[in-house]
């Protein structure tokens, strides 16, 4: 792109044409296909973020984490239908949120929500790793904690320089509040997920004990 567009031209170029600054390189058609090819993997990214969400809606529902019908599945195929209503519901009101504001919707939900999702994803990834670690420590297994453990040390290296240059990741200016409050926003999340645990712990012991461990295929949960 640098050598077709010019080195000195290139952020111009970027700024006014956007994802189709790839796509123009090849000629209309080829940019017709590429848009075509961009939906679709936008559609199939879409569905595999939902179907993964959703799972994990049902399980904490089934594990009464959540509210209780989140876990019912349905009579037919066992599919987990409150959940997956549950998450479109919600969708449908961010984008109709959107859209009622006039808010650019590719920067502002697909750009911005997108790479704050990112985040949450490596955030997850490195709990997950310090909380193998601790568990080896626990159990006295001390020399299979140690690759967690470095997993541990890199992601939150990795997790810190994403954390303290997100507004540079989101194009702002490092005193841009949403360059700090979308991150905050885990923490908040963590909070209140402590405390719940903390709670259900606590009133169910029974329940926090079991949590995750119900069979993944199973009949169908509360089928209605």
């Amino acid at each position: 792109m640098a050598v077709h567009y010019g080195p000195t031209h290139l952020a111009t170029v970027a700024g006014e044409q956007g994802p189709m600054m790839l796509f123009t390189l090849a000629g209309d058609s080829f940019t017709r296909i590429g848009q075509v090819l961009f939906v679709t993997s936008l559609l199939a990214a879409g569905l595999a973020f939902h179907n993964a969400v959703n799972r994990i809606i049902f399980t904490l529902g089934r594990d009464h984490v959540l509210p209780e019908p989140l876990g019912w599945t349905g009579r037919r195929g066992g599919a987990p239908w409150v959940a997956s209503l549950t998450q479109t519901t919600l969708g449908l009101l961010v984008i109709t949120t959107y859209a009622v504001s006039g808010t650019d919707p590719v920067v502002h939900l697909f750009f911005w929500l997108g790479t704050t999702g990112g985040l949450g994803v490596l955030l997850l990834i490195t709990t997950t790793s310090l909380a193998i670690t601790t568990h080896h420590l626990r159990t006295h297994t001390p020399r299979q904690a140690i690759l967690p453990a470095i997993a541990t040390l890199i992601l939150g290296v990795m997790s810190w320089l994403a954390v303290t240059g997100f507004p540079t990741l989101l194009g702002v200016p490092n005193t841009a509040i949403v360059g700090w409050l979308l991150p905050g926003g885990y923490l908040a999340l963590a909070f209140v997920g402590v405390v719940l645990a903390v709670r259900l712990r606590g009133r169910h012991p029974d329940a926090y004990a079991t949590l995750g461990t119900t069979p993944t295929t199973t009949s169908p949960v509360g089928a209605r």
